[in-house]
């Protein structure tokens, strides 16, 4: 069974795997992978953005780390995106066209809405950082 998918009915086909007769792995895709990779990737990046948005309240130099953090939540966040088509992609190209047979699971729904408010924190660290009027922050040295 692939990852994230429930059986609905006990009558599923077996899986096509989109490897070579010869491959030593059974049941291994890129496309799973890259999924794998890309989700991870996004986690490492959501957690620096969290990092640097956390250290905007005792740094100097608040509005270039808000706009960092900003950049990196946003990046975190298209990376997920990827992730998820990446893999929405593959259950299509491997299990055929969509069926009544076919329930995602918990994490894939919880994947879209980590898009969504990962994208959302971005935004409001851009915001954030264009609105932000302290004069610690200001982008001219030494004024």
């Amino acid at each position: 069974m692939s990852p994230g998918l429930s059986p609905a009915s006990p009558e599923m086909p077996p899986l096509r795997t989109l490897v070579s007769p010869g491959d030593a792995t059974p049941g291994y895709s890129p496309l799973w992978e890259a999924t794998r990779v890309l989700m991870l990737l996004s986690v490492l990046t959501a957690a620096g953005g969290l990092a640097l948005g956390l250290s905007v309240v005792a740094s100097a130099a608040r509005r270039a780390r808000a706009r960092v953090a900003g950049i990196t939540l946003l990046l975190a966040g298209l990376l997920a995106l990827l992730g998820l088509a990446v893999y929405t992609a593959g259950t299509v190209s491997l299990l055929g066209p969509a069926r009544t047979a076919w329930r995602f699971s918990w994490s894939y729904i919880l994947g879209w809405v980590a898009v969504v408010l990962t994208s959302s924190a971005g935004l409001f660290h851009l915001c954030a950082a264009a609105k932000d009027p302290s004069p610690e922050s200001s982008d001219v040295v030494g004024a």
